[in-house]
């Protein structure tokens, strides 16, 4: 049998106390990487939305450059490229975290705002994808495979990190998404491992290259996925309005 939460002594407004609290927070001081993209996307709110990304935020880009900065020294010392493969999985993990009630800290915030949730999903997942590619560049400088083999870990890093973002996105739960992708991505390398006893195989210019159309493929039927199953505005539920604005 399903129970109830007691309703609120009648003596307190708790709609007054939330709209309080949420006019503190949105007082505060915008600092100048927020002032920037307000500038850029001409909107306050989008620009608050933006910095609050739980995935761009000091402490998770540090991890995300020690994973990568460990793959390098891997790379050197085994000539194989490791950094290949780790620029998807933190790009992975990375997506998966960046919206949702049970990811955000600032998920009751962020609705406040007028803007459609798609909106919000697009400029942040845009974010993450652009800063960790820049880490992950960052760091394949400091091996001797830069070139075509680093460009061409954009296919699976743009690929199983919008699959990871659209199970993320449809169940809810950030960790699901994240353990999806993954896990694609841990079931392509073990098929390398077998065939060619090289964990690392599947990153390979060739191995790549052929499975290019399954990888945009892939980033096609997940992007339709993630924009079914975000809803348009706060409070409307994933098969209602569609539109952007």
């Amino acid at each position: 049998m399903r129970t109830q939460s007691a309703p609120p002594p009648p003596d307190i407004d708790l709609d007054r106390v939330w709209h309080r609290v949420t006019g503190d927070i949105w007082a505060t001081e915008p600092g100048w990487i927020e002032r920037t993209a307000a500038r850029l996307l001409r909107s306050p709110a989008l620009a608050r939305a933006l910095v609050t990304t739980p995935s761009l935020v000091l402490a998770w880009l540090l991890a995300s450059g020690l994973v990568l900065l460990l793959g390098v020294f891997v790379t050197n010392a085994t000539d194989q490229p490791w950094v290949p493969f780790l620029a998807p999985v933190v790009a992975i993990v990375g997506v998966s975290f960046v919206y949702g009630s049970g990811a955000d800290p600032a998920w009751e915030i962020v609705r406040t705002t007028a803007l459609p949730r798609r909106m919000v999903l697009l400029v942040r997942v845009v974010a993450v994808f652009v800063t960790n590619t820049v880490i992950a560049l960052a760091a394949s400088v400091f091996t001797p495979m830069m070139g075509s083999v680093v460009m061409l870990w954009l296919l699976p890093l743009v690929g199983l990190s919008m699959v990871a973002l659209a199970f993320a996105t449809w169940t809810q739960s950030p960790v699901f998404g994240a353990a999806s992708g993954l896990a694609i991505w841990l079931t392509i390398a073990l098929q390398g491992l077998t065939r060619a006893n090289d964990v690392t195989a599947f990153v390979h210019e060739d191995v790549i290259t052929g499975m290019a159309p399954l990888y945009a493929a892939a980033t096609l039927v997940a992007g339709v996925v993630v924009m079914m199953g975000s809803s348009g505005m706060p409070g409307q539920t994933r098969w209602e309005s569609m539109r952007w604005s």
